[in-house]
């Protein structure tokens, strides 16, 4: 993404999103590091203007975060800021 390259960025973490979905939820669905692949498409997707889909890795990306995270957690804040502004 540092090099906006949005197609391979979006590429990648769309794929960390796979696999972390497929091992991680065993252990746990709300595993944190899901949050952050979402938290990523997020501003991925934000950032080549799929509004839509921004807001729905936000919203799945902050739900696991206050699953795990207090609210004053620096995660649950910036997703909180992003959520706000869409």
């Amino acid at each position: 993404m540092a090099k906006a390259d949005y197609d391979a960025a979006f590429n990648s973490f769309n794929e960390a999103l796979q696999l972390r979905s497929k091992y991680l939820a065993k252990i746990d669905p709300n595993h944190p590091d899901i949050g952050v692949s979402h938290h990523n498409l997020g501003k991925i997707s934000s950032k080549i203007a799929q509004n839509a889909e921004a807001q729905r890795h936000y919203s799945q990306a902050a739900e696991i975060y206050r699953h795990n995270y207090p609210q004053t957690h620096p995660l649950v804040i910036e997703i909180t800021k992003y959520l706000r502004t869409k």
